[in-house]
């Protein structure tokens, strides 16, 4: 369900099995899809994300660290608050887990998505490849 929108938005271009991330699997995981319904029926997966136990790449002893990734918003939809939707779930389930922290690299259109969502910045913007990243972090309260 997540797949398709991630291929859409985040690697239009590149090969389907572009959008299987490490951290899918992690039995903690969690995947989060906004859907639209119409008229009683369940139609198009708007919104995605993914949260799951990882410590961020600037401190990797950190055991309390949850990452956000994967998240994609049909272009159409954007704006709309679906993507924070999917953001609070993931966020609230890290904290359910016992995570204090929650971090991304998120591109840098989403950047102020994220800001307004409680997220700083740290370090440089940097290329994966794919786009341009900013590595962004909030800590968590219960």
């Amino acid at each position: 369900m997540i797949r398709p929108l991630r291929h859409e938005v985040l690697r239009p271009g590149l090969p389907e099995g572009s959008t299987r991330f490490r951290g899918d699997d992690h039995p903690l995981a969690l995947h989060v899809a906004v859907r639209a319904v119409t008229a009683g029926r369940t139609d198009d997966v708007l919104s995605v994300g993914t949260v799951f136990p990882d410590p961020p790449p600037w401190e990797p002893g950190r055991t309390d660290a949850w990452r956000i990734r994967g998240m994609a918003t049909k272009g159409d939809f954007r704006g709309q608050g679906f993507g924070r939707r999917v953001l609070d779930a993931l966020v609230a389930h890290a904290v359910r887990h016992g995570g204090t922290f929650v971090w991304c690299h998120a591109r840098v259109g989403a950047i102020d998505f994220y800001g307004h969502a409680g997220f700083v910045a740290i370090g440089g913007t940097f290329d994966d490849g794919v786009a341009i990243h900013q590595s962004m972090w909030r800590t968590l309260h219960a």
